[in-house]
């Protein structure tokens, strides 16, 4: 409940959100599923949780209902990953819950809590949330869902009282089913070859639509892993990160993108305001730096007002008084100068689980 609180006031809490490099944050398996979207997901979520976990814990003891709920959540998070993008909440989990108590409690009385009229709210649920998300009308982490499901049907036959044959395939599968999932960041690129950068800007572009910047970032981070000689893949992971405020980085994807392509006048436009910006959010602290980005903007493009003032106030600041009037002269010789800057949403939808 505290992060979710955290996450409503929009305090930072990437740390704990799947991404696209998540194998660099393994952790974000399982945290990412404590913050929710808004009170009725984390009400709706804990219901559940406490109604079908606590009737399993009763039943397994802790530490194995833990070890199942570790299972079920990691692999229920790394499906949406790997087939969408990113996603909050307890949802995967619960689906998980909800398919292997489905099937165990057809073999065994102990464990029979899902009731036809429970089996209809799940499935129908999974299936509008399907129809909702198609539609636009809202954002849900259907994979989380599905996967949560299968991996939950697995393991509930693998734990009930069936034939041995029955058992050791659903177990086979359960294994397979997770190494996929988990494994998925090595897999992709083998699947897909040729179709992998089409499907990594679909994703990108996805994420970029709901104005979830860090998960578009994550995606062309891969994206020029495998496409590093791409200008456009470097200027889009730039406009990303640009978009999350992160200067330094956009800065960095900025440079690779015009050394591949220096006469791409978009490039270069976009690469120069990021300077001036992050020149302008560093001109009452860091001098030094501030007169290395208005130079890096100056040079990409000349005649700009608003960057050779910034320059001259931050020389005449340390006492370069004829380096500061040069620039003042040029500011007089200059226009005022306008690029479109990408704006991002201050607030960044996760999909529901």
């Amino acid at each position: 409940m505290v992060v979710s609180v955290a996450y409503w006031l929009h305090v930072s809490i990437g740390l704990l959100i799947i991404t696209e490099n998540w194998p660099l944050r393994p952790w974000t398996l399982l945290t990412t599923m404590l913050p929710h979207i808004d009170p009725v997901h984390l009400v709706f979520n804990v219901f559940w949780i406490w109604i079908l976990g606590t009737f399993l814990e009763l039943r397994l003891r802790p530490l194995k209902t833990a070890l199942i709920y570790v299972i079920l959540a990691c692999g229920s998070a790394a499906a949406q990953i790997a087939i969408s993008r990113s996603g909050v909440g307890l949802s995967g989990l619960i689906y998980g819950l909800f398919g292997m108590l489905w099937m165990l409690g057809r073999v065994n009385e102990d464990f029979r809590i899902i009731q036809p009229s429970t089996f209809v709210v799940f499935v129908g649920w999974f299936l509008a949330c399907i129809v909702l998300s198609a539609t636009g009308l809202m954002i849900v982490a259907n994979a989380a869902h599905g996967g949560g499901m299968l991996l939950g049907v697995l393991m509930g036959l693998v734990l009930g009282q069936r034939p041995a044959y029955l058992r050791w395939s659903a177990a086979a599968g359960l294994v397979l089913c997770l190494l996929t999932a988990v494994g998925w960041q090595v897999i992709e690129p083998v699947v897909f070859r040729q179709n992998l950068k089409p499907r990594l800007i679909q994703k990108a572009r996805r994420a970029q639509a709901v104005g979830d910047h860090a998960s578009a970032a994550a995606v062309l981070e891969k994206l020029v892993r495998h496409e590093g000689h791409d200008p456009q893949a470097w200027f889009s992971l730039a406009l990303a990160r640009q978009s999350m405020h992160d200067a330094e980085g956009a800065l960095q994807a900025f440079d690779m993108a015009f050394a591949l392509a220096p006469a791409d006048v978009n490039i270069r436009g976009a690469y120069a305001a990021c300077a001036l910006d992050a020149a302008r959010s560093l001109a009452s602290s860091r001098i030094d730096e501030t007169i290395r980005l208005c130079r890096l903007s100056i040079n990409l493009e000349p005649a700009q007002m608003e960057a050779w003032v910034l320059l001259g106030e931050a020389l005449e600041q340390i006492g370069h008084d004829e380096e500061a009037e040069h620039a003042g002269r040029m500011a007089s010789a200059s226009t005022p100068w306008f690029v479109t800057r990408p704006v991002g949403l201050l607030v960044v939808e996760q999909p529901r689980q």
